[in-house]
């Protein structure tokens, strides 16, 4: 499993016989065979099967040679079983070394616990000063840089990562990490030390956020813990937190050069195309339709090499076992009478844990069609734990799992631990991004020694990978052979979708939603904003007395549904789905849709509030406006809504009026607008760190959506851009309107990060800082 991921979420599988295959399996795997390979891959002379390294090699002509033993047919690229790749190659060489003297005093840190370099580092030796420059922002242009009279050339400059609080939004661009590093580069410096203010021991490593153009072969990057700080500051005038103090008080760079004399050894391999190759092999399917359709199966032959201490990284369980049951399912399936329909490509990835690049690659490079590929089963760790085999994926892949959990044999069923899956950890993640329905295999319980010393074949059982390789033979035995799997429409577009965070903007009073959604299991919508209305004719304190009523009710009543829950309880749609299967709830968020409960009587908007209303829509401006300004009694509805932390929500106000409405409220807003509000008002969006809700209007072109999304994104911003959809996500025109942009998005290259600001981030960031707390950023 990747060093740099997150632990594999798992999912399961139950079963009955799928038509076509006779009674009982058919194929025979053989545990204690497949512990012999990851015996062999796992060896010291393997050296830790690092890709990139002449180990890499050894570790895949082995596999070779077993598969062309076995009569499993090539299917690499020029007739062989390799898919050659370059990647990448980042190695820090044995032997680094950092050390400090001031006062007199010298004190070495160990590599690995005191201090790290970032992805990009260039290498030493040198021997050179320090100096403190606060957090490493250059902007004298605005009027700070913490580089003002100090000399840093041929220097080492520390700096704290986090940002001033008095400069978060007019430094925002220069106090990005590429940014701050690039400062110390134009001022000379030999390279940074940057650090937590407040890491706790053992915990203040940082060392995310470079780009691969800050490399400079003689410019060090490195990261450093909190005992590195407290020895450079043990004779200094005052401790770092004094001076971050006085810059946020005076707004005035404390920097100034320590005196302290450093002394690093650290030499860096940086190759940006080195050859390595995954190794692929094939039983080709004997239907002559679906022969050209494709499941593949894989796990990683790579790990991590030998560390700094000299100590062979093994990785039987990371994952030479994972590669051991890709082997023998291969030899188990070839010697089957059974044939396959489909074709099976077997893969043993290569540089997985340099970032899933081996199945990166594959799927950039497809020897095989991806849109005839039906299925992947990816394994990783498969020889340790409890037992019971862990598979995820069913929700990204519902209709292709009924099939598989009907088609597998009772006892297999019996031993799986089902999860729901989803991207990241493993090879898994670009067949899912490419739409392909992906099941992560990994064996449930505890994995001590993953990606550490130790992880070696006294760890492996092969009770453990039988069980396994029971799974994926059986599995593999329905994915080949059963028609009525087949490839969906736009189920990149669905992968996508499920992926992100949905809001649902068209809303529905408290009641609809009950009604309708109670019991939704794994619901497509993650957040429903729904209205709770008083009752009809009602005003004055009793509309007031009957708002109050639908709130404290809502939360009892929402507890009584199966698919439903309140935003903000302790387990919200949207939330990271670890371990066992547990079905996600479609969390209600609670608004007012009007002022009239509030007309008269704005501290009643804090009671609202704390009994969990969330936001408070405006789409009548004549009930605070006059002509374009604010009424009295309108500023203080306003104001109080923000003392109340609740989001305010502006609908069909002209541009004046949303320009006096931005100036008078003491939070963000979100403004719906069908059409780019005007510069002056995108100014206040900005000024205020409100938001645009960029209306999607039923039955509207997604194409022409996103050319309109883009123009807002380039006016206002992408963070403070929303999709505001008309048409209701629950039914089937709103929800293929929504697939429709989210394809759009896909072709006009969004990222990740930029699909989830338009489909909830930037709605949500701006519901988390009217209620004064930061983003949630939830994601599936």
């Amino acid at each position: 499993m990747s060093v740099r991921s997150a632990a594999a979420v798992l999912f399961g599988v139950i079963l009955f016989t799928v038509p076509g295959l006779s009674q009982g399996r058919q194929a025979s795997f053989d545990g204690k065979l497949a512990f012999e390979h990851v015996k062999a891959l796992s060896a010291d002379t393997m050296l830790g099967r690092k890709s990139g390294e002449p180990a890499d090699r050894v570790a895949a002509d082995y596999i070779v040679g077993k598969l062309r033993e076995w009569g499993i047919e090539p299917a690499g690229t020029n007739g062989g079983y390799v898919q050659d790749m370059t990647f990448e190659y980042y190695e820090v060489q044995r032997g680094a070394s950092l050390a400090f003297s001031a006062h007199n005093r010298t004190r070495d840190f160990v590599y690995g616990e005191d201090w790290r370099q970032y992805r990009y580092s260039g290498s030493g030796p040198l021997a050179s000063g320090v100096v403190f420059a606060g957090y490493g922002i250059s902007a004298p242009q605005k009027g700070y840089d913490d580089y003002a009279g100090v000399d840093v050339r041929n220097k080492l400059v520390l700096f704290a990562v986090e940002t001033p609080r008095r400069y978060e939004a007019s430094l925002k661009e220069e106090a990005q990490l590429q940014n701050r590093v690039r400062a110390a580069q134009e001022h000379g410096a030999r390279g940074v030390l940057t650090f937590r203010i407040d890491a706790q021991p053992a915990g203040g490593f940082f060392r995310g956020g470079l780009r691969k153009d800050i490399y400079k072969s003689d410019f060090v990057i490195l990261s450093i813990e909190s005992k590195v700080v407290d020895f450079l500051f043990k004779w200094q005038k005052a401790d770092p937190r004094y001076f971050f103090q006085q810059i946020e008080a005076t707004g005035r760079p404390q920097s100034y050069d320590l005196g302290t004399q450093s002394f690093l050894n650290l030499q860096v391999v940086f190759d940006e195309k080195r050859p390595t190759a995954n190794v692929l092999a094939k039983i080709t399917g004997s239907d002559p339709k679906l022969a050209n359709e494709y499941v593949v199966v894989g796990g990683h032959m790579d790990h991590l090499g030998v560390d700094m201490a000299g100590d062979v990284l093994n990785g039987a369980d990371d994952d030479a076992s994972g590669t051991a049951v890709v082997m023998e399912s291969a030899r188990a399936l070839k010697a089957s009478p059974l044939k396959p329909k489909r074709t099976i490509i077997f893969a043993l990835w290569a540089a997985e844990e340099s970032g899933l690049l081996g199945s990166k690659w594959y799927t950039e490079h497809p020897p095989y069609p991806l849109e005839k590929t039906v299925a992947n089963i990816n394994l990783d760790m498969e020889g340790h734990g409890t037992g019971k085999v862990g598979a995820s994926g069913a929700y990204y892949a519902p209709e292709t799992w009924e099939i598989l959990k009907a088609g597998l044999p009772k006892a297999v069923l019996d031993n799986t631990v089902p999860g729901r899956g989803g991207p990241g950890g493993s090879d898994h993640t670009h067949f899912l991004y490419n739409g392909i329905p992906a099941f992560m295999v990994s064996t449930a319980g505890p994995h001590f020694k993953t990606n550490r010393v130790g992880d070696v074949i006294d760890l492996i059982k092969p009770e453990i990978l039988q069980n396994s390789g029971d799974f994926v033979v059986s599995a593999l035995e329905v994915l080949s052979t059963d028609s009525r799997i087949t490839v969906l429409p736009s189920r990149k577009e669905t992968f996508y979708w499920r992926y992100g965070t949905i809001v649902n903007h068209a809303a529905q009073t408290f009641e609809q939603a009950v009604v309708e959604h109670r019991d939704v299991q794994d619901p497509d919508v993650d957040l429903q904003l729904v209205t709770v209305p008083g009752k009809a004719g009602a005003s004055g304190d009793l509309l007031r007395l009957e708002v109050m009523r639908a709130l404290l009710s809502a939360k009892d009543r929402t507890e009584q549904t199966r698919g439903l829950s309140i935003y903000g309880s302790p387990a919200p749609a949207g939330a990271p789905m670890m371990g066992p299967r547990e079905p996600s709830k479609t969390a209600l968020l609670l608004g007012l849709n009007g002022l009239s409960a509030l007309r008269g009587e704005a501290r009643w908007a804090d009671a609202f509030a704390r009994q969990g209303l969330a936001f408070v829509v405006i789409d009548q401006p004549g009930a605070v406006f006059a002509g374009a300004g604010l009424t009295p009694e309108g500023k203080k509805v306003v104001e109080a809504i923000g003392d109340a932390n609740l989001l305010l929500i502006a609908k069909g106000l002209s541009g004046p009026q949303t320009k006096a409405l931005l100036a008078a409220a003491r939070k963000p807003v979100v403004v719906e607008a069908s059409a780019l509000p005007d510069a002056d008002v995108l100014d206040l969006v900005k000024k205020t760190e409100s938001t645009v809700g960029l209306v999607l209007r039923s039955g509207e072109p997604p194409s022409s959506y996103v050319a309109r999304l883009d123009a807002a994104r380039k006016a206002v911003g992408a963070d403070a851009v929303a999709i505001v959809n008309e048409s209701p996500l629950w039914q089937a025109p709103g929800r293929s309107q929504m697939l429709g942009v989210i394809g759009e998005m896909l072709k006009a290259g969004y990222s990740l990060e930029d699909m989830a600001n338009a489909t909830s981030g930037a709605f949500t960031r701006a519901l988390a800082r009217s209620r004064g707390t930061d983003s949630p950023g939830a994601r599936r």
